[in-house]
């Protein structure tokens, strides 16, 4: 299912390596009445070489679902793969930006080049 639309994002670190999950919550209805919350936290998978902080809003042009085998069994995720920072929480000068797509662009080398 495609995903757009505005996420808050929180960020944890594990091994130097930073993963990245979102909230969903809902009420729950028993007998027509409103019951407890219940929440649910989604791992967000972002593009390759994203370095946002903890608690940023983003707003998601290009994302789907996805599920994949956790050691609790299927989970589901969010994967983004376009996606604009709207509000960084202690936020310095440094502009959060997602990173430029890789170049697809070669360049010939000459034989001088070669180390072999």
């Amino acid at each position: 299912m495609n995903v757009i639309g505005q996420t808050k994002v929180f960020r944890k670190d594990f091994n130097g390596r930073p993963a990245y999950s979102r909230r969903i919550s809902s009420q729950e209805y028993k007998n027509g009445q409103k019951g407890d919350w219940i929440n649910l936290y989604e791992s967000v998978q972002m593009p390759k070489n994203t370095d946002i902080p903890d608690g940023c809003i983003i707003e998601v042009s290009k994302g789907f679902e996805a599920v994949y085998n956790g050691k609790n069994g299927a989970q589901r995720k969010l994967v983004v793969q376009q996606y604009k920072v709207l509000d960084a929480p202690r936020q310095s000068q440094q502009a959060y930006e997602q990173p430029p797509e890789p170049s697809q662009e070669f360049t010939a080398l000459d034989d001088d080049d070669i180390p072999f």
